[in-house]
Order: structure tokens, then C-alpha cells, then sequence
């Protein structure tokens, strides 16, 4: 689920791009205006894709993996950097 999650604006902005395309063309509009109505709809498609993943909790920024990107213990307020340094290459060298 996680990953569809965060896929969730290209897939949103995608579809909509190619379904507008394809009613243009049916409709019979020229070619650039069909163009130009397909990347309107994936900009807004994929602003409203942006939207329901924040909304649903997944923010780009947020790691998927449990420990990539974190310590395996929280951070205390006033800790020293090269502390926190040395635990993180502890527990990446305990890891290899």
C-alpha cells in the first residue's frame, strides 16, 4: 500500500492526461489544443494526487524502510554530534 501511495500523483495525473488526449481527440479538436488540454490535466490531476498523499499520511520525505535514514534510538535534545555520529557508524559497521 505504501507504495501505491506515493505513486499516487504520476498514476492520478497520468490517467488523466491520456483520458482528456483520447475525448479530444474523439471530439474532434485540433491536436495542440488536445495537447494543451491533456498537460492542464496533468498538472491539476497531479496537484490533486500531491494533496490526497499528504492527506493520507505519506509525505515525500518519509522513509518506507524501518532504520534507513534513522538511528535505531531517538535523538535527546543537547546531544553532541560526533555522539551521534558514533553511534551511527556502530550500528552501520555491527550491520556489514
Amino acid at each position: 500500500m505504501q507504495n501505491g501511495l506515493s505513486q499516487l500523483p504520476t498514476i492520478l495525473g497520468s490517467s488523466a492526461a491520456l483520458i482528456v488526449l483520447s475525448l479530444s481527440m474523439m471530439a474532434g479538436a485540433s491536436t495542440m489544443t488536445g495537447v494543451m488540454r491533456s498537460i492542464t490535466a496533468f498538472a491539476v490531476f497531479t496537484a490533486f494526487g500531491i494533496v490526497l498523499r499528504y492527506l493520507l499520511g505519506d509525505s515525500p520525505g518519509q522513509s518506507t524502510h524501518k532504520g534507513q535514514n534513522q538511528l535505531e534510538h531517538p535523538i535527546e535534545p543537547g546531544s553532541k554530534v560526533g555522539e551521534i555520529m558514533n553511534d551511527k557508524e556502530d550500528n552501520d559497521n555491527l550491520a556489514a
